[in-house]
């Protein structure tokens, strides 16, 4: 409960996202993509979403804008569930 999209995805949250991605901890772990997977109360993933850490950390540079950053994320939405998990 609780999913507020609109946070989620705000420019801030983004660009500190790649921040983390910029750093060596990552890098030195091979880590390429990032995933998010938002699951309801009995586990079953209502959204799901990744990024390879290149886009954030272009991004949270501003070498790319929004809209192609957005280009880069893929994933899957179970659109009623989201609804459902929304919905007071």
């Amino acid at each position: 409960k609780g999913f507020d999209l609109e946070q989620l995805f705000s420019e801030a949250n983004l660009r500190a996202t790649g921040e983390v991605a910029e750093g060596p901890t990552l890098e030195d772990m091979n880590i390429t993509r990032l995933a998010f997977d938002y699951v309801d109360q009995s586990g079953k993933s209502i959204v799901m979403l990744t990024v390879s850490t290149e886009a954030l950390r272009q991004f949270s540079q501003e070498e790319i804008d929004e809209k192609e950053f957005l280009r880069a994320v893929m994933g899957n939405i179970d659109i009623p569930a989201l609804i459902r998990e929304m919905t007071p």
